[in-house]
């Protein structure tokens, strides 16, 4: 029974993770330095509570009731949160000074604070689920190894359903809201079976518990000394760090090999919460026995640093690797499909380290647990060191490694890392003599052994994923990783994680300047002017070459500026025009907290099935952009074009609907694949058009895009705003709450069916 609640207890604490961190980056925006900090907070809860859970562990007489308490508690602060978040951004934007650069620890603290005073209190009560959870067992049966592998095992396959839960049925479902009113309900379900259980075997617990306090319950084994239990802890400490190191690097190296959709993020996530539990379980059945188990868990830690080693070789021939899979009969059939592919591959990296680092905690708290006497303290004080490494792992691994050695160094450092906590174990349970030296032995070749078989991952990894093109450059920046390829005709692409985001393609190229070009012509005097997204600076040139009196450009990304070098022919040298002025920032959070009004605004053109874009497709930004507009501005939109506006493509109604709901008119241009949205009525039979024509000479700035004269550009319009609204029909809208487009297989049929 505590088995099954605890896993309903995981799969609670997944949908909470994943709904808070993206409703808080609305408000604090989706920059690493955000990101991480909603992160942190949330796994500083979790160290927290399991640290003081621990000592509430073993003064109270019934933990199981405490733990149900803890359930119900966390679902009524969950259930809140959703107004609490309402709160955060009003707050958030009445705090947050105006148009002004601060000092990044300064918006760091702000951001901890108000984001703390949301998911603090309820993550400490799930860190203390645990070490409650085992000490209440513990009340019932005396092995804490068993127990904690069974425990953590099912927690963890709890964890790994509501990851799946999220993002293939809950948000893209009911939205992100009613995902959280879910979680919530679950810890109800949880803290209530808690309850009875605790309730039916009171008299039990109560016996069990006058017994210990009169006799005792010593350990069914000699217990591990002090000094390799100190090493034990802080080598699980170190441990966590690795682990979220690792996931986060093998994240960002899965988004340049996998489609850039959001599906592929959950299922890298899940593969690391499969393995954790497989590993959790597996090593249970054995864990009542007497084995010298400080050796077996420095022989795990070599293991890891081994296989994480080995995952530099995995993903530099991993589409080879894939090819012999798809090659065996009961595979084939799976890995035809995207997201089977995907899966098979996350599940090749990933699984083989994450079986032994969740083996790793049961048999660290065999090695650290006495078996009941002090047991939550003791269990506390481990997952609570491990969770804090793993804040500092996460951190570290995006703000240092990845940045300043890349994906492969990264990878090599943390399986020597791994070796080293070998080394630091082996020299506490007295292999001085042999294993140490062996140890570090391993580290020296292995890294020797990957560098010399793939002294470039990227270089072998690309090669598969851009067959028959040239690799010109990799940057890994705090954002993402960019990726510049050439093929032999010598189109020149850049990648955003695996997703195309600019070419020199003649084609493409026209109509990356045409997006800017129209709304420009259109407007009577467009002096301020904003795109979100620089990409390879293509629309971006072409909007500075109407010399407007200021041109911002929000760039997410830093790195994007070195990748937009290589597109210089296309982009020319606009960066330098004084009245160009370029921040590194989350576009919708900039426009959250400027003041500046704009003539025209726009966003480079991203598919809205790419993770996290659906932001830049929903009403709520459409709406936050026009407040942002002066009398008369206008937002151009890209429209997914596959080849005929009229056909029954839901995704561009969805969009569409979505866009006019947020404008009074709007106009549809360039055969559907151009909404322009405005304050005032969009008329572009206005003689005026005419006169302005001349005056700015636009023929012969829009020539370029085929827009010599004012019949040119009037040949290019379409519907009318009545005609757009008609057409888009009646439905619901993409909202920040309903991302439709990013999680489109929560949907009937696995498509936007009739949304």
């Amino acid at each position: 029974m505590l088995v099954a609640i605890f896993f309903v207890s995981g799969a609670s604490g997944l949908i909470y993770q994943i709904a808070w961190v993206r409703l808080l980056s609305l408000t604090f925006g989706v920059t690493i330095y955000a990101v991480s900090v909603v992160v942190a907070t949330f796994m500083a809860g979790l160290a927290l509570g399991s640290f003081l859970g621990g000592r509430l562990a073993d003064r109270v007489r019934i933990p199981v009731i405490w733990y149900a308490f803890m359930e119900l508690a966390i679902a009524g602060l969950g259930a809140k949160s959703v107004d609490a978040l309402d709160w955060v951004q009003a707050t958030y934007v009445a705090l947050q000074p105006r148009d002004a650069d601060q000092a990044v620890a300064e918006i760091v603290a702000l951001r901890f604070l108000l984001a703390g005073a949301v998911i603090l209190v309820p993550t400490t009560l799930m860190g203390a689920t645990l070490p409650l959870m085992v000490r209440g067992s513990l009340s019932l049966a005396r092995r804490v190894g068993s127990r904690v592998s069974w425990l953590y095992a099912s927690n963890t396959s709890g964890a790994i359903l509501g990851c799946l839960l999220a993002g293939f049925v809950l948000i893209g479902g009911i939205g992100l809201r009613e995902s959280i009113w879910v979680a919530a309900a679950l810890n109800g379900v949880a803290g209530l079976a808690a309850l009875l259980v605790g309730i039916t075997t009171r008299r039990r617990l109560q016996v069990a518990a006058q017994s210990e306090a009169t006799d005792g319950a010593g350990p069914a084994q000699p217990a591990a000394s002090q000094a390799v239990r100190v090493a034990v802890v802080a080598a699980f400490a170190v441990q966590g760090f690795v682990s979220l190191a690792y996931e986060v690097v093998w994240t960002r190296v899965f988004a340049v090999l996998l489609d850039g959709t959001t599906y592929a993020f959950t299922l890298v996530l899940a593969a690391v919460l499969l393995g954790i539990a497989l590993g959790s379980a597996a090593v249970g059945p054995f864990l009542s026995r007497s084995l010298p188990w400080p050796r077996v868990y420095a022989l795990l830690q070599t293991g890891v640093g081994v296989l994480g080693l080995a995952g530099v070789l995995a993903f530099a021939r991993i589409y080879g690797i894939a090819d012999r899979l798809a090659s065996l009969p009961g595979l084939a059939g799976l890995m035809q499909g995207q997201l089977g592919w995907m899966t098979v591959t996350a599940v090749v990296v990933v699984l083989p380290v994450m079986l032994l680092l969740g083996a790793s905690f049961p048999i660290a708290a065999r090695i650290v647990v006495p078996e009941r006497a002090q047991a939550g303290r003791a269990l506390g004080l481990l997952y609570a060191g491990n969770t804090a490494g793993a804040i500092l792992g996460a951190t570290l691994a995006g703000f240092v490694l990845l940045p300043a050695l890349g994906s492969q160094r990264a990878i090599e450092i943390l399986g020597a890392a791994n070796l080293a906590i070998a080394c630091l174990l082996a020299g506490a349970v007295g292999w001085r003599k042999l294993t140490a030296p062996v140890a570090i032995a391993g580290v020296l070749v292995a890294a020797a052994v990957a560098g010399s078989w793939v002294p470039s991952m990227y270089e072998h990894m690309l090669a598969g994923r851009f067959p028959g093109q040239a690799l010109v450059w990799v940057g890994e920046g705090l954002e993402t990783t960019i990726t510049v390829v050439k093929n032999p005709p010598g189109t020149v692409t850049m990648y955003f994680n695996g997703q195309s985001q600019a070419s020199t393609d003649p084609s493409v190229v026209w109509f990356h300047r045409l997006l800017a070009h129209l709304p420009m012509a259109l407007h009577p005097d467009p002096q301020d002017v904003l795109i979100v997204g620089l990409g390879g600076g293509t629309t971006a040139s072409a909007l500075a070459e109407h010399h407007p009196q200021r041109l911002d450009i929000v760039e997410l990304s830093e790195i994007t500026t070195e990748g937009a070098r290589f597109f210089s022919d296309v982009n020319g040298d606009m960066l330098s025009e004084p009245f160009v002025h370029l921040r590194i920032d989350d576009g919708r959070n900039y426009l959250l907290l400027t003041d500046r009004k704009y003539d025209v605004v726009m966003a480079d053109a991203i598919h809205p099935r790419t993770a996290g874009t659906a932001l830049l497709y929903s009403y709520d930004y459409f709406h936050q952009v026009a407040q942002a507009l002066k009398p008369g501005g206008m937002m151009a939109q890209w429209l997914k074009y596959d080849g005929d506006y009229a056909d029954n493509d839901n995704l561009r109604h969805l969009i569409t609907r979505s866009f006019a709901a947020a404008f009074p008119y709007v106009t549809l241009w360039q055969n559907g694949s151009l909404l322009i949205g405005s304050n005032q009525p969009i008329d572009p039979w206005d003689p005026r058009l005419d006169a302005r024509w001349k005056a700015r000479n636009l023929g012969a700035t829009l020539s370029e895009v085929d827009l010599g004269s004012p019949d040119a550009l009037r040949d290019m319009y379409l519907l009318s705003d009545t005609e757009v609204r008609a057409w888009a029909g009646g439905g619901p809208l993409m909202t920040d709450d309903h991302p439709y487009a990013e999680f489109f297989l929560s949907l009937p049929g696995g498509t936007l069916g009739a949304y």
